[in-house]
């Protein structure tokens, strides 16, 4: 081929590597997909697992409540205990070969600057929580396979070599594709993750989110042949003084909240106090569970075969609060005594049989006018928004489990109202004491004290003033961007090679080999000192159409020392950066 027809070659790939190479945010949404597929594939994986460990205990697959149902009382009083003894030795041993290991906790992956998971010791706490709720544990599976999905967008993270602010939406978003699993929920589970772990809603962070959720449910409702959550009759608001009722009941559940709370947090105090290793105290927890599971089958599992019950069929008043109690002390022992999982479904099932016990008393009132089971998703969807202190992502997790949006007006009124009236109690959630510990929000002082430096990223390709246009093309075609800085033999910024320029060359040069980085380079560019604050280099990019920025370690000398990027510079203006290093307890419940 002769020089005109290889320049001509080089031309037509320099058009191509604008679709090659896609922008840092639709990569950042790409890798977001990824991890949803791999969230929504490793839900299916542990829900397989959970059925492993159910046949093994009772010789029976299927729905862990109906199973219950079936077993002898023996078997409903010593399988849980059995299995939180196991689930604790698994614990103990997990810590030990993980000693020294980072952390093992979503939450603090996401609030601490290096945004990693240990593999080791999350595994070790997935396979614990695994065997805890195969065994009966009153606990949701929720935060095991959040915790799984949140640690292979780690594992990912690390392994691409993504930013540390990317690495950590990247976590988040394993921790939204988990939640997307379990309850076949897409936007919800994205509001989850923005607004109890994130601490904010910003576009930046909610579209790779959605994107997770997105992936996920697509992957669990197709390949793992999942349906809706919650099967319920048509919701029907006959008339807005049914408003007026569910006003009252949601008070009655913002009161309630603070009490849930602090008995949860009780319970892990008075069994942390057990001078008795952890193993011993999980079983103390699962034959706590065991006891009540004797006179009281449904507190084995995290409650949704009891939602779905009564949802359909109605119970009397007695046994709803049997069941009630006999499940929240169940709930309470196991996660008091250090069991890995989830309290979300079972909060779900506090604020149904809360909702549906109010609704009974409403009918003894109003008999015509009444949906008792109406009350139950009222229920639901005011106490999550109650315990969680996210009302926003409280209603979306109702309707889209339920697949009913015309409940959207009533479950928006309840959940506001509990919200509010749990607030004025308490301001902690239920998620307060775990974020705390990890200081998952970081402070308006300590976001004014980052810089430039702490979160750019080291320079992949750099020419210097004499490199030819083969050269130049060359780098161009093959690196994940549309631009490269022209640098001396000291690495001083002289200037920045775009593609739009060469392109724009070559149309108008006869000979373009004779053509140079110093010829094709422009000089007036804009850029950032290593020291700058993120406000400071906000204010540059604000006039900046590209995604990336030089960083210099200062602007007089312009040594180049690296380069920010745009998303990274608002996903650390809207979620923070630093954070706590300490490592939770093995037992703390993240989900």
């Amino acid at each position: 081929m002769n020089r005109k027809g290889r320049f001509w070659l080089l031309k037509a790939y320099g058009r191509a590597v604008k679709w090659l190479h896609p922008t840092e945010s639709q990569m950042t949404l790409f890798w977001a997909a990824v991890v949803g597929c791999v969230g929504g594939l490793s839900a299916i994986a542990f829900r397989d697992a959970i059925q492993g460990v159910l046949w093994l205990w009772t010789q029976h697959t299927g729905n862990i409540g109906e199973i219950a149902a079936k077993l002898a009382w023996w078997q409903r009083l010593l399988i849980p205990a059995g299995g939180g003894l196991l689930a604790g030795l698994v614990l103990h041993f997990g810590a030990r070969f993980g000693r020294g290991d980072r952390s093992t906790d979503y939450m603090e992956a996401v609030a601490v600057s290096r945004g990693a998971l240990s593999v080791r010791r999350s595994l070790a706490k997935t396979a614990s929580s695994l065997v805890t709720i195969g065994s009966g544990g009153s606990i949701g599976r929720e935060g095991a396979m959040v915790q799984l999905s949140a640690m292979l967008a780690s594992w990912f993270g690390e392994s691409i070599g993504l930013s540390t602010p990317r690495s950590r939406l990247m976590i988040a978003c394993g921790a939204a594709a988990g939640i997307a699993a379990v309850y076949d929920v897409t936007v919800a589970a994205a509001l989850f993750v923005a607004e109890i772990l994130l601490g904010s809603i910003a576009v930046e962070s909610l579209g790779p989110l959605l994107m997770a959720a997105f992936a996920s449910s697509l992957v669990s409702r197709f390949l793992g042949k999942t349906g809706v959550y919650f099967m319920s009759p048509p919701f029907e608001l006959h008339s807005p003084w049914e408003l007026g009722r569910y006003a009252v009941m949601a008070i009655l559940l913002g009161v309630a909240a603070p009490g849930y709370i602090w008995l949860l947090r009780r319970a892990e105090g008075w069994l942390a106090r057990l001078a008795a290793p952890l193993y011993w105290r999980m079983a103390l927890g699962g034959l706590m569970v065991g006891v009540l599971a004797v006179p009281c089958h449904q507190v084995w599992g995290n409650g949704r075969t009891a939602i779905n019950t009564v949802l359909t069929q109605r119970w009397p008043m007695g046994l709803l609060v049997r069941v009630l109690l006999c499940k929240v002390v169940a709930t309470a022992a196991t996660t008091g005594s250090g069991a890995v999982g989830g309290v979300f479904t079972p909060t779900m099932f506090t604020g149904a049989m809360t909702g549906l016990l109010i609704g009974q008393g409403v009918e003894s009132l109003w008999p015509a006018h009444v949906a008792v089971a109406q009350y139950a998703l009222l229920g639901m969807g005011g106490f999550l928004a109650a315990t969680t202190r996210a009302p926003l992502m409280a209603i979306m997790m109702v309707s889209e489990m339920t697949m009913d949006y015309g409940m959207i007006l009533p479950v928006m009124a309840v959940s506001l109202l509990a919200y509010y009236a749990a607030r004025a109690l308490q301001s902690d959630s239920i998620y307060s004491e775990s974020l705390r510990r990890k200081q998952a929000h970081t402070t308006p002082a300590e976001l004014a004290a980052i810089c430039v430096g702490d979160i750019m990223q080291p320079v992949q390709a750099k020419v210097g003033p004499d490199a030819s246009l083969a050269e130049i093309m060359k780098l161009l075609i093959g690196a994940p961007y549309r631009h490269l800085p022209v640098v001396t033999a000291r690495d001083e910024l002289r200037g920045i090679v775009t593609l739009a320029d060469v392109e724009r060359r070559l149309a108008g040069v006869t000979k373009p080999e004779r053509l140079t980085a110093a010829g094709l380079m422009r000089t007036r560019i804009r850029k950032v000192a290593r020291s700058d604050t993120l406000a400071e280099a906000w204010a540059v990019f604000h006039g900046h159409s590209g995604e990336r920025l030089p960083v210099v370690n200062d602007l007089h000398a312009r040594i180049l020392v690296g380069y920010i990027t745009r998303t990274d510079l608002l996903l650390t203006m809207a979620h923070g950066l630093k954070g706590s290093t300490q490592s939770q307890p093995a037992g703390e419940k993240p989900g």
